[in-house]
């Protein structure tokens, strides 16, 4: 056996986790060695895939079922995206003796909701989520509703969260699926084209990560879901008005992305 080309798989199992390594390490090497057929390097194919597994392995897909952890994570991006709009409507006018006062009360909830979810507390999420919504509503009735950009989050997490009533925590997230609800962030920042070019960015980030873990487009699908509901609200609003055209071309542009999110995830976690 060439020491030229095991040093070449060593190198390449160091992508793996050290636990990992422990583990399985040596039964790999030698699997490895044994298919050599008298090479001296390993081979590109080789070399891919086992960086492929690695990735896979620091992501946490290995022997779990990753259903409940979409959905908690979606959840939380849901309620980060509720809170930072609801933190954007605080002003100095927030806090005199006006119904304006409720929305940094909102606010402070969703903030609750979010930690609550990050800590697996589903009940107390979906309790405080549902009073921020509330409050909110209150606030900005007359002018909000379902056409409203506040409007789907905390809905959409609550209904993502009823699941969690009923199952134990789920393994904690882990790679770029643990940082994904902080891309509510700045979406929840960026209004026209910047922000419709901010989802197109990520959404084609999470499409080129399908390869490493198609959780991370599942989840950022079911976060940008509340883009396409606004969409649809404000179409039934426009109905018959000369905006109906110019909305059915924002809600086609809405679709797109949670779409291909959605389905091409779907696909690739059936095959894995």
């Amino acid at each position: 056996m060439s020491a030229t080309l095991e040093r070449g798989y060593l190198r390449l199992l160091n992508f793996y986790p050290a636990e990992y390594r422990r583990d399985r390490g040596a039964e790999i090497l030698e699997t490895l060695m044994a298919a050599s057929d008298g090479r001296e390097r390993p081979a590109p194919r080789e070399s891919a895939s086992l960086i492929l597994g690695a990735l896979r392995v620091r992501a946490g897909l290995v022997g779990r079922d990753s259903r409940p952890l979409v959905l908690h994570v979606a959840a939380l991006a849901l309620l980060v995206h509720f809170t930072v709009m609801a933190a954007r409507r605080v002003s100095p006018y927030s806090f005199d003796l006006s119904p304006d006062v409720l929305i940094p009360v909102a606010a402070l909830l969703g903030a609750v909701a979010t930690i609550a979810t990050w800590r697996h507390r589903p009940r107390t999420a979906i309790l405080t989520a549902s009073l921020a919504f509330v409050l909110f509503q209150v606030t900005a009735w007359p002018m909000a509703g379902p056409s409203n950009g506040e409007f789907w989050q905390v809905p959409l997490a609550v209904l993502l969260l009823l699941p969690a009533l009923r199952q134990s925590a789920p393994a904690p997230a882990r790679g770029v699926l643990r940082h994904l609800p902080l891309v509510a962030v700045p979406l929840a920042g960026l209004d026209g084209w910047a922000g419709f070019g901010a989802v197109a960015t990520v959404s084609v980030a999470a499409l080129v990560w399908l390869a490493v873990d198609a959780r991370v487009a599942m989840a950022l699908g079911l976060l940008l879901l509340n883009y396409v509901l606004v969409q649809v609200s404000f179409l039934a609003e426009t109905a018959g008005t000369g905006r109906f055209t110019d909305t059915v071309v924002s809600l086609g542009l809405a679709v797109v992305s949670p779409a291909l999110l959605l389905i091409s995830s779907t696909t690739v976690a059936r095959r894995i």
